[in-house]
């Protein structure tokens, strides 16, 4: 809400040509989070440095809460954020700076899977060697669960 509040006062969708109230929506679904709002209206940390890591060769390990702890809409986010992050990143980084490989870990990807996600994944898959990235994928159980991402790879 607090951002939904912010734009309003640019003006109300005649001001703006009824063209507010689904930019206000999907940003709401968003930010309306308090805590993805917190996590991504912080001011950015130059510790976590992420194409520094990797040309590095650490072990990066993000552990994302459950969808009870933090949300179903957070936890969803987050993860598609956390690889577009890594995947961006690398995409940027030299040739040079891409000597140490590196890997991105899906475990139990079912549990956060969204559309844009799975394209992702698909993207990474494919493109991801050219940049030195693979991908890991840990299943308790079936691939068959992940029966899009199946049909990207």
């Amino acid at each position: 809400m607090r951002l939904a509040n912010e734009l309003i006062q640019w003006g109300d969708n005649e001001q703006l040509g009824n063209k507010c109230d689904p930019i206000i929506t999907r940003l709401n679904r968003f930010f309306g989070n308090e805590r993805l709002y917190d996590i991504f209206a912080q001011d950015p940390l130059k510790e976590l440095d992420f194409g520094k890591w990797m040309q590095e060769g650490k072990v990066i390990i993000l552990r994302v809460p459950n969808a009870r702890g933090l949300g179903e809409h957070a936890v969803k986010t987050l993860v598609h954020w956390i690889t577009l992050k890594t995947f961006m990143t690398r995409l940027l980084m030299t040739k040079k700076e891409q000597e140490n490989g590196a890997f991105i870990i899906f475990n139990e990807p079912e549990q956060y899977e969204s559309e844009g996600l799975t394209k992702l994944m698909g993207r990474v898959g494919t493109e991801g060697r050219k940049e030195r990235l693979g991908s890991i994928y840990a299943f308790h159980g079936s691939v068959a669960k992940l029966k899009k991402i199946d049909r990207e790879l």
